[in-house]
């Protein structure tokens, strides 16, 4: 059982810049944070609080001190209720 999703960044002390965000099939935004601590619930930006069960993607971007690219990442999670 998962009740909240979270790409895991092994240091982040070391992070200078971070973004997640999650969309729906469509598109939508439905999850934007700058926070690399804070996790997704399954909750809508538009206050909503649950989204329905479906697949959403996500795409993160991150930046850690001492390297100057940023490089980004893309996944789906799964939200089965």
């Amino acid at each position: 059982r998962n009740d909240a999703f979270k790409p895991v960044v092994v240091s982040p002390r070391e992070v200078k810049h971070y973004e997640l965000w999650v969309y729906n099939r469509w598109g939508d935004t439905v999850f934007h944070t700058e926070d690399p601590e804070q996790y997704w619930y399954g909750n809508k930006s538009d206050g909503e609080y649950y989204t329905r069960d479906d697949v959403y993607d996500w795409v993160l971007k991150i930046t850690l001190y001492g390297l100057e690219d940023t490089r980004y990442f893309r996944g789906n999670v799964l939200i089965v209720r």
